[in-house]
């Protein structure tokens, strides 16, 4: 099993899967039919869907939005109750192991206990001072672990509902709980950057394990369980790592440093010998001892630039663990395990989102933008490509026997905002596309969805990465033919700054590529501007058109202008873009230099200080406490035109001084330093 907090985890259909985070706030929930693929209720939830749990057996789906939960049973999708009585949103949900008690954690600081079969509300549950954000049952369902944005865990008889003791030591809200397999320990994660054992039996913490600045980027398994890893993303000003824990004692067993140990994907090995890591480089690591076993050197040829297009966001092992597979944005890679040789470049295939493995590990799937490649594992020789969607392929499973392939991508209509979640099955041995699988879902547009087969019926699981929504789906149903934009580059359905984005990711790229928008072989700026010129031409309003993406810079859209004149497009239609492309650089250049307001304010314990530079500067941006004493100097250096707004770009300040101490609460004062340009706002620390 494996998280990521920026790719989408795969969601066992038939685990339990609450949520302490806001999951859907549009306002339903789609439940399929497994018998039949038929749709039997998307109900509209009153207020959002901010939590779901699924019981031990599935049989059914607990939903929670604003005050109130609702159960649903999972095969029909039939409503069975409302449990009213909370006065806040429900943020967090837990079964029980036995599937007869719902715990459930509100914005209202209480949490209660539901008798799922009457529905009755059994006890209700006081003593935190702030939000419920996580929950978690022990294994023998005795104990409940309620985790706040106060500070602090409480642990409860999930009987009787009385206090047992709480546990104190976080010096931020607890994002996760997890219970180790015997119940003996808990493990919580804090957004203090900490993680913290605590011995369920007294209370004491056990060990507190630290030093990431950043937040965790992903979780991975062993095989047997027995061994958490959990992998830091990756940060410019210090030294990442991985760290191991045994989930049987909760005790920390290494922390893996070196070599690039970020981690923007993790996988364990299938005996759980060995651990892959990937970000901006990829190592092998002895499980059990720690120690590193070898980088894949020729992937840095492509990787090794920190730039976040290229990061791998995909690793897996063949099922004989002699295999190795990486995606990337810009290549995919099968390596020997044992010699770290690589047996196969597939640079070809552009950005690869999503890989599987077949059963016997002779055929290998990749999926990328609008098509799927298979591939021949022993020989590296190309098999077939599979292309019938329109758009990034999520996710990809082989069936038990291997001989049928299930793919699962999102594609928007009209509107950002409605999404049409499209699975294909695939015959492997022909490649014959057997049928797609479509609905509507109101949904967010940057979803992910995860496809896979049951491993005792032929049933079709997609799931939805952000929401935890679960769809489930009969070979039978109805085929659906999609409507594609032309110029809709990137699939998503819309015409817009994004599909510009995606044709200069590509640029200089040859051979069949949506990107290539004329059709001669290469995409060169010629597809640009010809994207350019149909946003301008297309039905959706000019505000909507020039909204940028924040990563997208002026001195990028300078540049590409520069390219445009090189070719002296001198058509309408070219010339229409050019004018857009103009227009665009207009809105991303400032009129003035500019230092705003901070946000969070107040904010404990980080805050992102926003500016804007009407021309390039050496920037520099120093934190005062009241009596003007330097807190601290954020040195960002040469800086070009440009809008720095969003996280993505505005200044970050972790709240601590120049010694790593975190500051006390009180008022203080930020200025941004650029050539001449000089200004001063104030913020406050509020803890």
């Amino acid at each position: 099993m494996s998280v990521q907090n920026d790719g989408g985890p795969a969601v066992e259909p038939a685990a339990q899967a609450p949520s302490p985070f806001p999951v859907d706030q549009g306002n339903f929930i789609s439940l399929w039919n497994v018998a039949t693929g038929r749709m039997f209720a998307t109900p509209f939830v009153n207020g959002g869907v901010y939590s779901l749990a699924f019981s031990p057996d599935s049989a059914m789906t607990a939903s929670g939005g604003n005050k109130t939960i609702h159960l649903w049973e999972t095969a029909t999708g039939e409503h069975i109750k409302t449990l009213p009585g909370h006065t806040g949103g429900v943020n967090s949900l837990a079964f029980s192991p036995n599937g007869l008690t719902l715990a459930s954690g509100s914005s209202d600081k209480t949490i209660r206990l539901w008798e799922v079969t009457t529905g009755e509300d059994m006890k209700t549950l006081t003593g935190h001072t702030d939000e419920i954000y996580s929950l978690a049952f022990s294994p023998n369902g005795l104990t409940l672990a309620s985790g706040s944005w106060d500070k602090t865990i409480h642990l409860w008889d999930a009987t009787t509902g009385a206090p047992l003791r709480n546990l104190e030591g976080h010096t931020e809200r607890i994002e996760r709980l997890l219970f180790s397999p015997d119940g003996a320990t808990l493990i919580s994660q804090s957004s203090d950057k900490t993680i913290r054992l605590w011995n369920t039996a007294t209370g004491k913490p056990i060990k507190i394990l630290t030093g990431y600045m950043e937040d965790l980027q992903s979780l991975a398994l062993s095989p047997d369980g027995t061994v958490l890893a959990a992998g830091e993303k990756f940060s410019f000003d210090k030294e990442y790592a991985i760290y191991l824990w045994d989930t049987t004692t909760g005790k920390h067993i290494k922390t893996l440093t070196g070599y690039e140990a970020a981690a923007s994907s993790l996988a364990f090995s299938p005996d759980g010998t060995i651990l892959a890591n990937g970000s901006y480089t990829m190592n092998l690591w002895n499980v059990a001892t720690g120690k590193h076993i070898k980088t894949f050197t020729k992937h840095t040829e492509v990787v090794h630039n920190h730039n976040s297009r290229n990061r791998v966001q995909g690793l897996a092992f063949s099922p004989d663990g002699t295999i190795l597979a990486s995606a990337g944005t810009h290549l995919t890679n099968l390596w020997n395990v044992a010699s770290g040789k690589r047996l196969k470049n597939f640079n070809e295939l552009g950005r690869v989102n999503s890989l599987a493995f077949s059963p016997d590990g002779t055929t290998f799937a990749s999926g990328g933008h609008g098509k799927i490649d298979l591939w021949n594992v022993a020989s590296g020789e190309h098999i077939r490509m599979l292309k019938e969607h329109k758009g990034w392929i999520q996710s990809l499973a082989f069936s038990p026997d291997g001989t049928k392939l299930v793919s699962g991508n999102r594609k928007y209509i009209g509107h950002p905002y409605v999404g049409v979640i499209t699975g294909s099955l695939w015959n492997v041995v022909t490649g014959e596309h057997l049928q797609i699988l479509t609905t509507t879902h109101e949904t967010s547009k940057d979803n992910s969805y995860n496809v896979s087969f049951a491993s005792d019926e032929p049933v079709l699981a997609s799931t939805d990465s952000e929401s935890g929504i679960v769809l489930l789906w009969d070979f039978n149903a109805v085929p659906s033919v999609l409507e594609e934009i032309p110029e809709d580059v990137n699939g998503d359905g819309v015409l817009n700054i994004q599909d510009l984005v995606w044709v200069a990711e590509n640029l200089g790229q040859m051979g069949p590529n949506t990107a290539d928008v004329n059709g001669d072989g290469i995409v060169d700026i010629r597809d640009l501007v010809k994207v350019a010129s149909a946003i301008v031409a297309s039905a959706a309003a000019p505000s909507i058109h020039l909204q940028p993406p924040a990563t997208l810079t002026a001195a990028e859209v300078q540049q590409w202008l520069a390219q445009a004149q090189q070719f002296n497009l001198t058509d309408a239609i070219s010339q229409r873009g050019i004018r857009f492309l103009e227009q665009l650089l207009d809105t991303l250049t400032p009129i003035e230099t500019a230092l705003l307001p901070n946000y969070p304010n107040p904010f404990n314990p980080e805050t992102w200080i926003p500016y804007q530079l009407a021309e390039p500067a050496e920037v520099t941006v120093t934190i005062y406490a009241v009596d003007g004493t330097v807190v601290r100097t954020l040195e960002l250096g040469h800086q070009s035109i440009g809008i720095y707004h969003d996280r993505h770009r505005a200044v970050y300040w972790n709240g601590k001084n120049e010694l790593g101490e975190p500051a006390s609460s009180g008022v203080y004062f930020y200025t941004l330093t650029a050539k001449e340009f000089k200004a001063t706002r104030k913020m406050i620390i509020q803890k």
